[in-house]
Formats: structure tokens, sequence, C-alpha cells
């Protein structure tokens, strides 16, 4: 169930309009400082936790524009099944900022 359920929620998502799958946006966050690991902690809610070993970490977060989903914005570990909303700023608990980059899928 793992591995094909976050599949069916964005299938789910991405049906019921024709040019939803053009309005995918594909986020990924990745924190450069590789002289320590450390966690990124969310404050908006909902608020969670996730950690990486020292090096470069990097997540995906993909936003579906769809009627239903409008201002959603979720995100999808493949290790874990975690959909949470985007935050509009994210840090390090050191006070770090952590880089985002914004790749369109749409044409």
């Amino acid at each position: 169930m793992k591995k094909w359920f976050p599949a069916l929620l964005f299938s789910l998502c991405v049906s019921g309009e024709s040019s939803a799958w053009n309005n995918i946006v594909f986020y990924s966050l990745g924190d450069v400082n590789s002289y320590q690991g450390g966690n990124v902690v969310i404050t908006q809610r909902p608020q969670f936790i996730t950690s990486w070993r020292p090096g470069i970490a990097t997540v995906t977060w993909n936003q579906c524009n769809g009627p239903e989903f409008a201002d959603g914005s979720w995100a999808y570990y493949r290790e874990y099944i975690a959909w949470v909303v985007f935050p509009k700023k994210v840090m390090t608990k050191n006070g770090y900022p952590l880089f985002i980059e914004v790749h369109n899928k749409g044409s």
C-alpha cells in the first residue's frame, strides 16, 4: 500500500480537469551546508520535522492546481507518505534558509 497510495492520490488530484497535468509545478528544496546535518522544522501548520545526515539534502515538492486543489501544495517523500502544506519560508533549526528551485512541467 505504501508504494501505490501516493500514486492514487496524485491521479485523483490531476483527474477532473484536462489542463491539470500542465499546471503541476515541481519544487525542490536543498540545504547546501554540507559541514553538518540538521533538521528542517516547518513553523506553519501543520508542523513536521524531517532530518538528514551531513551532506546535501533534497526534498521534492509537488503542487497540483486542479479545481479542488487550487490552493493546495503537497510534499511526497519516497520513504514515507507525507502530504503537507507547502510552507512560504523554510529554515534549518540553526537559522539557515533552504534554497527553492521551481520547475514547471507545463508547456
